[in-house]
């Protein structure tokens, strides 16, 4: 009982640990859940306002113009330089353009072709997207009159290529897939899980292998597996309030998303995971004796997995070598589990039950090493 005692009072010590990146777990979800929900379905090019003064009063340049105003906003204003200045100065316009007498007769000669006059602002980037729109227009008008159409033909056709709408495709791999919020809530738990059971627990473990406090164990009635077994049972306890804290925030969060038939699925998995992190949390321990140390276990271990397991980064945009790297990883059986929980239905039972099964293992393995280590130091 004293050793539970004092495992809690050193606890305190490393709240700060746990508040951290509760902090971070928190923001990072609720931002990736809240800009996937408003995804975007659809693509519009950026409108400016454009005035147009055409002094040539040409096919070619009524067709500039008819253009121009479906790819952007044409405003009015008057044909004086104070008028111009005003209009950018405010804002009314953003792009005045003024297209000379001989424009298309320039044009279709190639010879001295007539510049436009335009006022813009300097350095503006919107005036680059009405740059582009006349760039675009003028150069496939001109790439029909060299292949051999004449002006009124090249003149249509140009129209109908550049009225001809581009689909716009956003990449989704899993066609048709949605993922509710509270998904992405618990996709990024084992990052949180890691760096807190390594940077809040790790501390504790490896303050009781200090020679003073081991001294002063072995002197007095306690003996050394109700040591471990304090130390483990108090770690476990530790270890499932946080699962349990996360769970109730899950709930609070994203109190829409939670079915009945899904939510005990998903604190299972963390509660696994969480399992798994205890088992590394007890091998970082053993392998060193600086608390320092534990921080960058915990960066390697954290980040490594969950930007190779598909928690940082969907799955679907890693590599297939990246993918199988992360086969070697717990976090990646949790990932699977999760993804597989979103789909819920009786086929993909047996992935959640491999997953939860190879988690396990995982653990118990890595376990069963820090207790061979730890055993190995004892005799030493």
């Amino acid at each position: 009982m004293t050793v539970f005692k004092t495992y809690f009072k050193i606890a305190k010590k490393h709240m700060g640990n746990f508040i951290m990146y509760t902090a971070i777990f928190l923001s990072i979800t609720m931002f990736i859940a809240q800009n996937n929900i408003n995804n975007v379905e659809s693509y519009a090019g950026s409108t400016v306002r454009v005035a147009i003064f055409d002094e040539d009063n040409s096919d070619l340049s009524k067709g500039l113009t008819t253009y121009l105003d479906m790819q952007h906003e044409l405003v009015t204003i008057d044909k004086d330089l104070d008028a111009i200045r005003d209009a950018l100065y405010i804002r009314k316009a953003e792009y005045v353009i003024t297209i000379p007498q001989g424009f298309e007769t320039a044009v279709l000669e190639s010879i001295s072709e007539k510049n436009l006059e335009v006022y813009k602002l300097p350095g503006s980037v919107t005036a680059q997207f009405v740059d582009l729109s006349i760039d675009t227009f003028l150069s496939t008008y001109k790439a029909y009159l060299a292949g051999g159409f004449s002006s009124a033909q090249a003149y249509e056709k140009t129209l109908q290529t550049i009225e001809a709408q581009s689909v716009v495709s956003f990449y989704n791999k899993e066609s048709g897939n949605t993922f509710p919020r509270i998904h992405y809530f618990y996709v990024y738990i084992p990052y949180a899980l890691i760096s807190i059971t390594i940077l809040c627990i790790g501390p504790m473990l490896i303050g009781f292998q200090r020679t003073q406090i081991k001294d002063r164990v072995n002197c007095s009635k306690v003996s050394s597996l109700k040591k471990n077994m304090a130390l483990l049972s108090a770690s476990s306890l530790y270890t499932l309030v946080i699962v349990l804290f996360y769970f109730i925030i899950s709930l609070i969060l994203y109190s829409s998303d939670v079915t009945a038939d899904t939510i005990l699925f998903r604190l299972l998995n963390v509660a696994v995971q969480a399992f798994v992190c205890l088992s590394f949390t007890f091998l970082f321990s053993l392998l060193t004796k600086k608390v320092a140390l534990l921080s960058m276990f915990s960066n390697v271990f954290g980040l490594g997995s969950s930007f190779l397991c598909g928690i940082f980064v969907p799955r679907e945009y890693l590599s297939d070598t990246v993918a199988n790297i992360g086969r070697f990883l717990p976090a990646y059986w949790y990932v699977n589990v999760e993804n597989a929980i979103c789909e819920f239905s009786p086929k993909v039972y047996s992935t959640i039950t491999t997953g939860y099964l190879v988690q396990v293992l995982y653990g118990v393995a890595v376990l069963v090493i820090a207790l061979v280590i730890g055993q190995y130091q004892r005799r030493r």
